[in-house]
């Protein structure tokens, strides 16, 4: 039996009095429009939560306001019981009581949240709370087949429904959870209520940045499910619905009582009668807008969109994508937005303007202006304003801003199909039929429209247009200056432009689009299609497929719109200059010779820009890139893609913005700039400038006169393939960085962080910065500088120079072979001289020098120095303070001279015959073996003369010294220096044996020389 198909009318009589036999039962809310009620003790706090969104779900489209009371509520609320149902008690039909249970187990089976089932329920239940019935006579259970009593019982028209969107055949809603009440309970709370003053009567959004403030703010949350269903009922206001967060394709009527598609759903909203939404906002998916009678703001968003204003003065965006935009009735502002866009123009249309018509892209159609026959009557109704192009038809007027008559041609606009678009002689208009056709135009401006089937369609010679239609066609224009325009079916036609400049548009099938000769337009459709300029200057779109676009010389100017497309350039020279925007999607682009100008676009693009002075931006996502010959420019995009750069040959300028990618300049002089990610930055040869980011950067570079700028961040940089001819200048900027020069004379300076420097061979300069550096200057004959902080260097092989910076922190410093300059001017640092005749330096803080092997030069500071010698004639100079000086590996054929000078010295000579001075202070002196000159200083000196025949100098009266080891006959005393001792004898007055000792004890001068016995000395032992 076929079912009737109810109006609301009849849909409500059943809800309200057919469902109770005839009878209608309601509250008696004449005096106040609120209802009481109450929660039972055992409901949770999230079962009360979902009750009272339930309840204001009902409350707005009802005109009723819920006051809660502590018990004996109107409407009690318990989950005691099992199930789910209402029982309501009244006094005839007036009702004064009703109890809702829904059970614990329920709400804890079918989810707690608003968009639940549970939350379903609770709303139906009120339903009956109110005096709702079903909208068949079903309780508990139903099956459609045996029980429904019209085709359109189902939750789309009621929440009062058993029957779920698909168990309705008669429907082709997707299944979907109620968040609202739907019309034809709205329409039953009415008639038993009344209408209500306002509903949402301000300025409502709905969706994003949702301000309804029930239920509905649900579908503004970010983890909204997409099977949900709803009815909005508003009644005042400057209201919006925005979806433009969602990327489903989203087909959406704003006519009081439509029925719309949203969230990848079909037939889930329901816009109540005589409600009014004036703005639309949808998102990136292929959307269709409608709006209704008063002047709407809609919105397309990103995707391939069609969006119709419908009456009133309407504004239409199209944003990005390849758009269809209609004005309808009333005065509208229409903007098509990035991509191919087509602005159609029909009966009744009014005053309107397009705002960003692009010639070589987007085109009018006016095929539904049936007096408009062709392009000399459509230039009949072009006038030149200041605002722009105007055409005044009998329909409306068409303002196109911005442009002048002389821009446009017959190639920009879709003609009446059988009327003609060329500009040249007569021609003729041919038609086919629902066959496959044979037609052939003459020399004239032919028009020819195949229509249906797979056709064989012919220009000859003149200005045609001609119309593929649907089928797999054939299409040969030949000369003239042609227009092509595809049907919208998903037939693959071949079109071939010929001579002349051409208009090849696929709307359809997967075509193959041949400009040939001329200055072609070729335009791709949604399907996968070949796209090939031919030689001259053509400029091609892709669609939102995977294309293929070609051409074979000229200066091309090229979009592959959405779709993972490629494109190659063959037959360019160097006067040349391609330009190509890859678009969405995972791109192929080959360049020829000339100074091309390359974008990528979003997704994994792969570009070779080939010869020539390119400039190419890699876009969205990560990519790889061959700049080829030529001085070429890379910028990247500033999203977190990793892209892949080769400059090749010629001077390139490589920057990246974004991601963590790796540039490698090749050869040439180039410049590379990392992104703040963190890059790897390669120069190749040449003289190249490489400049790092604040993130982790892995530079290199091949050879050449560099300049590196690491930059913060915990950089690295080798240095490979530089010969002794080359100097590269390395700034290592803030962060611990890792640098290795090549072979040239390399300046370094490692900035702050605790720096890793590697001079390698060359004469280099190295300057650790701030930071505990570590320093390995390699061969050459550097020079060194640790800067501030702890530093380590090892100077390598070459004769070095070390230069410490003023900074209190200790330095350790190994000199390697050669002879090397060390200078400690602030921290307690440590200087080893290496083999190598080397010059220390300590610093007024002290430190630790040692000579090594070689005739070493080693000069103390004011602090107490540590001073070692391994071998050589060494210069020694310990300085001020309390210093130690111990030499090993002498030879007898050495022979050092040491100056102990201020402070208490520890001196303890090696092999040879050495030269020591005490100097200042109480020293403390060994000379060693060999046959040493030990002078006394000014302070009380301990002196061991060792093996050897050692002299033993004192040359002014000071505090008591000490010879520990004089061995008489053998050593010598030094007496010169006094005047009154010219004799043994004027001296023996003088000695005394105190002890093991022999005191020696002279006006002020005394030195004790220990194990002595008096009578062993002789004249002999002394120079006076």
């Amino acid at each position: 039996m076929t079912l009737p198909t109810f109006t609301e009318d009849q849909a409500v009589n059943q809800i309200i009095r057919g469902y109770f036999g005839g009878y209608t039962y309601g509250w008696n809310l004449t005096v106040s429009r609120s209802l009481t009620y109450s929660f039972s003790a055992g409901l949770s706090t999230p079962e009360r939560t979902l009750i009272e969104a339930a309840l204001d779900s009902w409350g707005a489209l009802a005109g009723i306001t819920f006051v809660q009371t502590a018990t004996g509520g109107q409407i009690a609320f318990q989950n005691s019981a099992a199930g789910a149902y209402t029982s309501m008690q009244g006094t005839g039909v007036n009702m004064t009581s009703a109890m809702v249970n829904v059970s614990s187990s329920w709400f804890n089976s079918y989810g707690g949240t608003i968009g639940s089932y549970s939350y379903q329920t609770y709303v139906h239940e009120i339903g009956h709370a109110l005096g709702l019935g079903h909208t068949g006579n079903y309780n508990g259970s139903a099956s459609f087949s045996r029980d429904a009593l019209y085709a359109n019982d189902s939750w789309q028209t009621s929440i009062m429904s058993y029957f779920s969107q698909n168990e309705n055949p008669n429907t082709n809603a997707t299944f979907a959870y109620l968040l609202t009440p739907m019309a034809f309970d709205i329409a039953a709370m009415r008639t038993l209520y009344g209408t209500p003053i306002a509903v949402h009567g301000g300025d409502t959004t709905y969706g994003a940045g949702s301000t309804a403030g029930d239920a509905l703010d649900f579908l503004g949350t970010t983890n909204h499910r997409a099977n949900v269903a709803f009815t909005l009922i508003d009644t005042d206001g400057i209201d919006t619905l925005d979806v433009s967060d969602r990327s489903e394709a989203a087909r959406v009527d704003l006519t009081p009582g439509a029925v719309s598609d949203l969230f990848g759903q079909r037939g889930n909203m329901v816009l109540y009668t005589g409600t009014v939404i004036e703005n639309l906002r949808t998102g990136a998916g292929a959307d269709r807008l409608t709006g209704n009678s008063v002047g709407n703001q809609l919105d397309g968003g990103g995707g391939n969109d069609t969006v119709s204003g419908g009456a009133g003065d309407d504004t239409l965006s199209g944003a990005a994508g390849n758009d269809q935009l209609a004005g309808d009735a009333g005065d509208d502002l229409l903007t098509g937005g990035e991509g191919q866009d087509i602005f159609l123009f029909a009966t009744g249309f009014g005053s309107d303007t397009v705002s960003d018509f692009v010639a070589i892209v987007d085109y009018i159609d006016i095929s539904a202006l049936t007096q408009i026959a062709d392009w000399t009557a459509l230039l009949a109704l072009m006038t030149d304003t200041a605002d722009g192009v105007s055409i005044a038809t009998a329909e409306g007027t068409i303002l196109l801003a911005g442009l002048v008559t002389s821009m446009l041609d017959p190639t920009h606009f879709l003609f009446t199909a059988g009327s003609g678009g060329g500009s040249g002689d007569a021609g003729q208009t041919l038609q086919g039929t629902t066959g496959s056709d044979t037609l052939t135009g003459g020399d004239g401006a032919d028009t020819i429209d195949g229509r249906e089937g797979n056709d064989s369609l012919s220009g000859a010679a003149g200005d045609d247009s001609i119309i593929g239609g649907t089928g797999n066609d054939l299409i040969t224009l030949a000369g003239g200056n042609d227009v092509f325009v595809d049907g919208l079916d998903s037939g693959a036609d071949q079109v071939w432009g010929g001579s002349g400049n051409d208009r090849l548009i696929s709307r359809g099938g997967s075509d193959r689009l041949y400009g040939d000769d001329g200055d072609d337009v070729l335009m791709a459709g949604p399907a996968s299609c070949i796209v090939s300029g031919g030689t001259g200057n053509d400029t091609m779109t892709g669609g939102i497929g995977a294309d293929t676009v070609s051409d074979a010389g000229g200066i091309d100017i090229v979009d592959l719109g959405a779709g993972n497309d490629s494109y190659t350039a063959s037959g360019d020279d160097a006067t040349m200059g391609d330009s190509v925007f890859g678009g969405d999607g995972n791109d192929r682009i080959f360049a020829s010779a000339g100074n091309d100008v390359l974008n990528g676009g979003a997704g994994r693009d792969g570009i070779a820009s080939g010869d020539g002075n390119d400039t190419v931006l890699g876009g969205a996502d990560s990519d790889a890139i061959d700049l080829g010959a030529g001085d070429d420019l890379f910028t990247d995009g500033t999203d977190a893609g990793a892209d892949t750069v080769l400059g090749g040959l010629g001077n390139d300028v490589l920057t990246s913005t974004g991601g963590r990618d790796s540039l490698d300049g090749g050869a040439g002089n180039d410049s590379l700039t990392a992104s703040a990610a963190g890059c790897a930055l390669t120069g190749g040869l040449g003289n190249d400038t490489l400049i790092g980011g604040s993130g982790i950067d892995t530079m290199k570079d091949a050879g050449g006169n560099d300049l590196i700028t690491l930059g913060a961040g915990n950089d690295s940089y080798t240095g490979t393939g530089d010969t002794a001819t080359n100097a590269d200048t390395v700034l290592g900027g803030d962060g611990n960085d890792a640098i290795a020069t090549g072979a040239g004379a390399d300046s370094v300076d490692g900035g702050a962080g605790n720096d890793r420097l590697t001079g390698n061979e060359g004469d280099d300069t190295l300057l650790g910065g701030a930071g505990n550096d570590t320093i390995t200057a390699g061969d050459g004959n550097d020079s060194v500088d640790g800067g501030t902080g702890s530093d380590r260097i090892d100077l390598g092989g070459g004769n070095d120079q070390f230069i410490d910076s003023t900074a209190a922190e200790s330095d350790t410093v190994m000199g390697g072979n050669g002879n090397e300059v060390m200078t400690s001017l602030g921290g307690n640092d440590s200087l080893d001289g290496g083999a190598g005749d080397d010059a220390l330096t300590a610093s007024e803080a002290g430190g630790r020098l040692a000579g090594g092997t070689g005739n070493d030069t080693l000069t103390g500071g004011a602090g107490a120095d540590v001073v070692t010698d391994t071998s050589g004639n060494d210069l020694v100079t310990l300085g001020a303070g309390n210093d130690s000086y111990t030499a090993t590996g002498d030879s007898a054929s050495n022979a050092d001279t040491i100056s102990g000078g201020a402070g208490n010295d520890r001196i303890a000579a090696g092999s040879g015959n050495d030269l020591i001075l005490a100097g200042e202070g109480n020293d403390w002196i060994s000379a060693g073996s060999g046959n040493d000159t030990l002078t006394a200083g000014s302070g009380a000196d301990t002196l061991a003369g060792g093996l050897g025949n050692d002299v033993f100098v004192f040359t002014s009266a000071d505090a008591a010294d000490r010879i520990t080891d004089f061995r008489a006959g053998s050593d010598d005393i030094d007496l010169t220096a006094f005047a009154g001792l010219d004799s043994f004898a004027d001296l023996s007055g003088h000695l005394t044996q105190s002890g093991r000792a022999v005191v020696i004890d002279f006006d002020g001068f005394r030195v004790t020389l220990d194990n002595v016995s008096l009578g062993t000395l002789t004249a002999g032992d002394f120079l006076l």
